[in-house]
């Protein structure tokens, strides 16, 4: 009876009392009073429970939020873990409903502050770089909860970059079988998608790293400590630092090809080299850094943007060689890395410190040197290899006299160690050392090099020590050279990055014999098969003995002839041959660069006609639109400026022919960064020129295509047939079938929003011809992708889902990643519409993926748009609904009227079905009436509007204050 029970408790009670003298002591360690039982708080005793709350708090206790990097907080969360030895009150049973009610609420409350502390634990010890500890956290986490999948990709994410792919992969294959069998559902997209990375890693690294043609030697402990340096988390920026000629570049290049084979450091994804000795400005660093990347710009956001937002989930090793030109510009971006990019490291060669708060520094010291004291009679080259700046030397010898074997004793071997000696180690400059043994004893090598250094110290007394050691081997090299080799170093200086025999030939005048002669005495560098490169400190030399007089004729040559190497390319750039004449564009970008500043800057108009159509075409398919409306900006207003002084003088009629075609290059530009008003202020200006000048008729065929789709893009739907069917015959009459195929494709897209799926399916089936004609690929995959869209309106949805399909291969055949996640997104569209919810997660989910990692808003905003309808079909309107406001959030910000609409005529249905018809009514009112609208979107709208309507709201109304209600926007 419950009588019984009390007395057995209230004697059960005493006898406890009892045994611990609880009476004794003040105060007492147990209250007992009238139906409650507890430890007193200001007892002396210790209760776990106690203990470990208390130390769950006492990180906010010490006045700061907890941090992964502070040593005390990680220290009250380990105290706190060595506590938690399992669930509160695991075992015990009093058969009381409410007790046991009562327990297993403390205990849930107390299993989450343990699983906070471990994953606090886990990120920290990550962050410090002790695995061990982080994974023994992470198991923790899975004992408690073995369905855990942040743990599960925790122990992945650890693994991966230890470059156990293997342990990695199994942790997957764990969390697979476990959640089966525990809850019954397959891992989390999340989950999914860092298996599918960690996979496709392979067992080797990416990288892109240049092979070297030559050995390593020495600096055995510096590569050690700088591999060390790299891979420790503390040391994000390590900074190798000293003179030109010393070898940073070898050295971090070392370490990189080490970090790749060896798999050494958290670097997953990836090694990258990045050589900034061309790169002229920062502002182009981004995009050097993106090439080296293999990354793609797309859509309008900044390039700076989306190469954060690429790095900001990847844990890589970028190596930028030759920063010192770019310190006070470039370190903004390192700085803003560092920030938004925790698993990115940088390895930094350059000849000053870049002083961020976050920089290590490394100095790189010369080789080391046999002793002034070595017993010359007794050495041999064995001994004298012992020592890596003689080992350099001598193995750069016998590269250019195989034979070269100096005898144990001989005077030859100690003029090595003098030789080593005197240029103090350097590398560069024992290796243009190096380069003359052929022809002259290692004595008089010697001999030769004191009397420069002598020269040196008695009339550049300014000049460092090592400064005068590399510029007296650089003095000789050149007086042993012959006059005609002379020449051709010193107008080879003119190229400011890398050149080919073509390019050295036709520029420089420098034959294939001279550039071998150059090879082989060292001063000029081979890069690939047919390609060259000077080094910095070669060409600072050389450029030296260039007169005056020489150097501009020089750069009207340079710059005359990529501008023709650029016109010469056009025709691969618009057809089948796109891929390789974009990356030879790439190879010689600083080139490009070079010439069309130097045009701009002397006013070479004729030049700039010739090299813009073909140099827009590659920044337009790069995305480097910031970089295209710099260049294009900086020539109209010389090109301004010539026009008045002409007008001054006679006729302005060549220069406003180039400013003609340079205003419509520059109104594409605006267009593909949807800034529409800017695009369409620059085309008409365009088009007053292209209207005066018959030689300007091709370009005014651009020039009404691209004004078509701008008014297309802002929901003119009129005006932009109006100037694409103006377009069309003025293409047939000067045979421009690739404009033509993009006009037919322009005018279906027109026909398709207004609603005439005849006319559209024609106009886009006769570019799709065209564009099988001309082998051109990207109009191929983007035509295909909107005959499909057409056949789907029309309800042929057989038809669509192979036009999609054949977009989407197409698209991953030629790399074009937004071509094929634009397919993607609709192909999961299509799913949903004949209800597969599976397939279409899956596309969908395939389609994200490639959105985030290119940083694309409006690609984002249309995945989520469709998202938003699979989460509406599935009931759950709160996910629906949030997954559309921010579409609409992406959709705004790249100025798509169009989309805008179609995303509010989704949530004013999901609003509907939820019977919020208050709230849906205007919606549709708005989209109804919208003249932007397309027609599917708009007769969607009136089908699902009532009777009687009320008045529209305004677009800018509605989109704002559905942005500003949002706390996922205002987060």
């Amino acid at each position: 009876s419950q009588e019984s029970a009390q007395a057995n408790l209230r004697q059960s009670l005493a006898r406890l009392q009892n045994a611990i003298h609880n009476k004794a002591v003040e105060p007492p360690f147990v209250m007992v009073g009238r139906g409650q039982v507890q430890i007193h708080p200001d007892a002396d005793v210790r209760l776990d429970a106690a203990e470990f709350e208390a130390a769950c708090r006492a990180c906010t206790v010490h006045g700061a939020t907890p941090s992964v990097d502070c040593p005390l907080c990680l220290a009250h969360h380990q105290a706190a873990a060595d506590l938690y030895n399992g669930d509160f009150l695991a075992h015990f049973d009093c058969a009381s409903p409410e007790f046991d009610l009562w327990a297993e609420g403390v205990r849930a409350a107390l299993r989450r502050q343990a699983l906070s502390t471990l994953d606090f634990l886990a990120a920290g010890y990550a962050a410090q770089g002790d695995h061990a500890a982080a994974l023994q956290a992470l198991e923790r986490q899975l004992v408690l909860e073995p369905w855990r999948e942040e743990a599960y990709r925790g122990q992945m994410e650890i693994l991966a970059r230890q470059g156990d792919r293997a342990a990695a992969l199994a942790v997957y294959a764990r969390c697979r079988a476990v959640l089966a069998e525990e809850v019954g559902a397959p891992p989390a997209p999340e989950t999914e998608a860092l298996y599918r990375r960690i996979e496709a890693a392979g067992a080797g690294r990416p990288h892109h790293l240049p092979v070297q043609a030559t050995s390593f030697v020495g600096r055995e402990r510096e590569l050690a400590q700088v591999l060390q340096a790299v891979s420790d988390p503390r040391r994000r920026l390590l900074t190798l630092v000293g003179p030109g000629g010393i070898g940073k570049t070898r050295l971090a290049l070392e370490a990189a090809w080490r970090a790749v084979d060896d798999q050494i450091g958290p670097f997953w994804d990836g090694v990258f080299f990045v050589s900034l000795a061309g790169v002229t400005s920062a502002n182009y660093l981004s995009t050097a850094l993106a090439d080296a990347l293999d990354l793609t710009f797309s859509g309008s956001e900044e390039p700076e943007a989306q190469l954060l937002a690429y790095l900001r989930r990847r844990a890589l090793l970028l190596v930028l060689d030759n920063f010192e030109h770019l310190v006070e510009a470039g370190v903004r971006l390192f700085g803003r890395i560092l920030q938004t990019a925790p698993g990115v490291r940088f390895l930094v060669t350059s000849r000053e410190r870049l002083n961020l708060a976050e920089e290590w520094v490394y100095e790189v010291r010369g080789l080391a040197l046999p002793p002034a004291d070595l017993d010359a009679a007794g050495l041999t080259v064995e001994a004298l290899r012992a020592y890596s700046a003689a080992g350099l030397f001598l193995d750069r010898a016998a590269q250019v006299a195989p034979d070269f074997t100096p005898p144990p004793g001989s005077p030859e071997l100690a003029a090595v160690a003098r030789i080593c000696r005197l240029l103090e180690g350097m590398p560069l400059a024992l290796e243009l050392a190096a380069a003359w043994v052929h022809m002259l004893p290692c004595t008089d090598l010697a001999d030769e090099l004191a009397r420069n250094l002598d020269f040196l110290s008695a009339t550049h007394r300014d000049l460092p020590s090592r400064h005068r050691s590399l510029r007296a081997v650089f003095d000789h090299s050149w007086a042993q050279l012959g006059e005609d080799d002379q020449e051709a170093l010193a107008r080879l200086t003119i190229f400011p990055a890398g050149f080919d025999r073509a390019a050295a030939h036709r520029v420089a005048q420098a034959a294939l014999p001279a550039l071998a002669s150059l090879v082989n005495k060292s001063l000029v560098q081979v890069v690939t098969a047919g390609r060259y490169r000077l080094h910095d400190l070669v060409r600072q030399f050389a450029a030296e003995k260039l007169g005056d007089e020489l150097r501009p004729r020089l750069s009207d040559a340079h710059a005359g002839y990529f501008a023709g190497w650029l016109a010469g390319l056009e025709a691969d750039l618009f057809g089948a041959g796109q891929r390789r004449a974009l990356e030879l564009v790439q190879g010689d970008i600083e080139n490009v660069r070079a010439a069309w500043l130097w045009s701009v800057a002397h006013a070479k108009t004729q030049w700039i006609g010739q090299a813009l159509r073909s140099l827009y075409q590659f920044y337009y398919i790069r995305c480097w639109t910031d970089e295209a409306t710099e260049m294009l900006r900086y020539a109209e207003e010389m090109l301004l400026e010539e026009v008045t002084a002409q007008e001054e003088g006679g006729s302005a009629q060549a220069v406003e022919i180039t400013l003609g075609h340079l205003l419509v290059q520059l109104g594409n530009a605006h267009y593909s960064a949807s800034r529409l008003g800017q695009a369409e202020h620059y085309l008409l200006r365009g088009l007053t020129y292209c209207s005066r000048y018959a030689e300007l008729a091709t370009v005014e065929v651009y020039c009404r295509q691209e004004l078509g789709l701008t008014y297309y893009a802002q929901g003119d739907y009129a005006r932009a047939q109006t100037f694409l069917a103006g377009a069309l015959p003025l293409a047939r009459q000067h045979g421009l079938a690739h404009h033509e195929a993009h006009i037919g494709m322009g005018l279906g897209v027109v026909e398709l929003a207004l609603g005439h799926w005849d006319a559209a399916q024609e106009n886009l089936r006769a570019a799709l011809a065209r564009y099988e004609a001309l082998g051109y690929q990207w109009g191929m995959a983007h035509a295909q992708r909107w005959v499909g869209l057409v056949a789907w309106q029309a309800g042929d949805l057989p038809q669509a889902e192979a036009a999609l399909r054949r977009a989407r291969d197409l698209c991953q055949a030629i790399g074009d990643r937004t071509g094929e996640a634009l397919a993607l997104n609709d192909l999961g569209g299509l799913a949903l519409s004949r209800e597969d919810m599976g397939a279409c997660r899956a596309l969908l989910q395939q389609s994200w993926e490639m959105a985030q990692v290119d940083q694309n808003h409006l690609l984002r905003s249309r995945v989520l748009r469709n998202l938003g309808c699979l989460l509406r079909a599935e009931g759950q309107i709160d996910e629906a609904q949030r997954h559309f406001v921010r579409a609409i959030q992406g959709a705004q910000t790249a100025q798509t009227t169009q989309l805008v609409l179609e995303i509010l005529l989704e949530l004013a249905l999901l609003w509907q079905a939820a019977d919020r018809q208050t709230e849906a009514a205007p919606l549709l009112a708005l989209v109804a009436a919208h003249p932007a609208a397309v027609y599917a979107v708009r007769r969607r709208a009136m089908e699902a509007a009532a009777p009687v309507s009320p008045t529209a709201p305004a677009l800018d109304e509605v989109v704002g204050r559905l942005l500003t209600a949002s706390p996922v926007c205002a987060s």
